[in-house]
C-alpha cells in the first residue's frame, strides 16, 4: 500500500491518497480542499472511495468536486462517513464483501 499525505486548503489539512501498487485502485481520505490537486494526485489511479473522518468543512470542502469527477469514471456509492455523521451514507455490511 503505498500513501500519500497531501496538505491542502487554508488550515493545510491533511488529505491521505491510498493506492494499492497492483491494481492502481485508491482510496481517498478527506478531501478538505483543491480538488484540482487532489484529481491530479490520483489521475493515474482508479479511485473506487472517498472516505471522510467527519462532516467538518475543513474536511469536506472539495467533496462534491472530487466526488463529481471520479462517479463519472466509477459510479455508485463512492463516498461514506462515519455512524456518528449523518450528512453522509454509511458502508453496510455488504459493502465490504
Amino acid at each position: 500500500m503505498h500513501i500519500k499525505r497531501l496538505e491542502i486548503g487554508f488550515f493545510e489539512n491533511n488529505c491521505y491518497i491510498l493506492t494499492c501498487p497492483r491494481t492502481l485502485q485508491s482510496v481517498i481520505i478527506d478531501p478538505a480542499a483543491d480538488a484540482k490537486h487532489i484529481l491530479k494526485e490520483t489521475e493515474k489511479t482508479e479511485v473506487r472511495y472517498i472516505l471522510i473522518t467527519h462532516g467538518h468543512m475543513d474536511h469536506i470542502g472539495a467533496l462534491q468536486e472530487v466526488r463529481n469527477q471520479i462517479s463519472r469514471a466509477w459510479p455508485g456509492d463512492d463516498c461514506w462517513a462515519g455512524e456518528n455523521d449523518p450528512i453522509l451514507p454509511r458502508p453496510s455490511d455488504d459493502d465490504w464483501g
